[in-house]
């Protein structure tokens, strides 16, 4: 628990009020009691105490307050509360559901949050917002989810369906970015936080090495590697995270996506026809789509699980894609066979997929 006392002085010098304040003599936490009812407690009358003060003061003055909340909090333990300590606080993304709402109404909405963001010790960085599913998606520094939703209230009253805390670095691998947009600066965004999701895996990269020993086989493992990459560079597709031989990437287009698998696929058999050595260069990719927060606790968490398990369940040489991708790209230049609904491992329900045609 936190064991916390205050001292406030108020001294008064011609007409300029002076705040001489906050003597911290003991204070403790975890992370887990900052979203304790005794944190909360706590942290609200650090609010009230601010607000208080700040009606103390000057405007001339209100550098003091500030200076003054940076050296009090910076002794609140694990979780470092002011908008100064930069990435010391925790990074939230939230998800909000707000069918008719408008892009205007969602910037207004996210200004609100700039304008009370201080009082609860937060930093709105940025937001996406998808008018057609109706969904936004704040990214927020607080030292809590708790805090994130008390901002929120107070500013438009618009509370998240769902806040999980995130990496910086997976978002921007993810998304693209951590910040506003520097092209539509001052301008609504509009720019969905949906993703499709590729995986792409070699396959027999094991028996390859032993048919042909550590050194040539890491050749093939580059050429494998290069195909990918240059595939991903070509269709806007951006490499989160690599396991061995498999990618996981992103996409803001489904299109994009399954134009990009089929590119690997028509390059390493083009690969496999001008080399005379008799190697088969093949992978297996799987591709979905969805929202950075739903159930669970990772960003793009089921999302990337059911990708997966896609890429798990495809043949050596085959794109299989989720029924939503289908879906996604209808009108596009893509060609899909449905193979039906099949069991995928550790999903208790059958999945629609499709089959996507790439041999010319």
């Amino acid at each position: 628990m936190w064991t916390m006392k205050i001292k406030i002085k108020i001294v008064t010098c011609n007409t300029t009020m002076w705040f001489l304040f906050f003597h911290i003599f003991s204070m403790r936490s975890t992370g887990a009691e900052i979203d304790s009812e005794a944190g909360l407690e706590n942290r609200s009358r650090i609010y009230a105490v601010k607000k208080a003060s700040a009606k103390l003061l000057c405007p001339a003055r209100n550098t003091n307050i500030h200076k003054c909340w940076i050296a009090l909090t910076a002794n609140l333990g694990a979780k470092k509360l002011p908008i100064e300590q930069g990435g010391e606080m925790p990074l939230f993304m939230d998800r909000h559901e707000i069918r008719g709402s408008t892009a205007e109404d969602v910037a207004q909405a996210h200004q609100s949050d700039l304008e009370v963001q201080s009082r609860f010790f937060c930093k709105a960085l940025t937001y996406w917002y998808d008018e057609s599913r109706g969904t936004a998606f704040c990214l927020v520094e607080a030292p809590s989810a708790s805090a994130v939703r008390e901002m929120h209230q107070e500013a438009h009253g618009l509370i998240p369906n769902h806040i999980m805390e995130v990496d910086a670095s997976t978002v921007a691998q993810f998304l693209g970015r951590i910040s506003d947009p520097e092209a539509v600066e001052g301008l609504p965004i509009q720019d969905s936080a949906f993703r499709a999701i590729l995986f792409v895996d070699m396959v027999s990269s094991t028996d390859i090495t032993k048919t042909l020993g550590d050194s040539k086989a890491l050749g093939f493992v580059r050429r494998y590697r290069d195909i990918v990459r240059r595939a991903l560079m070509d269709h806007g597709g951006r490499e989160v995270d690599r396991a061995g031989d498999g990618f996981l990437t992103s996409f803001a287009s489904a299109h994009a996506a399954v134009k990009c698998a089929i590119t690997i696929q028509r390059e390493l058999s083009m690969d496999n026809t001008r080399r005379a050595d008799g190697v088969a260069l093949q992978a297996r990719i799987g591709i979905g789509a969805g929202e950075p927060v739903r159930d669970g606790d990772a960003l793009f968490g089921s999302t990337v699980n059911l990708t997966s398990r896609i890429c798990d369940f495809s043949e050596p040489g085959q794109i299989i894609a989720a029924r939503i991708v289908r879906e996604l790209c209808m009108g596009k230049d893509a060609t899909f066979k449905s193979i039906g609904a099949k069991m995928l491992k550790g999903f208790s329900e059958p999945t629609d997929l499709e089959l996507v045609e790439w041999q010319e």
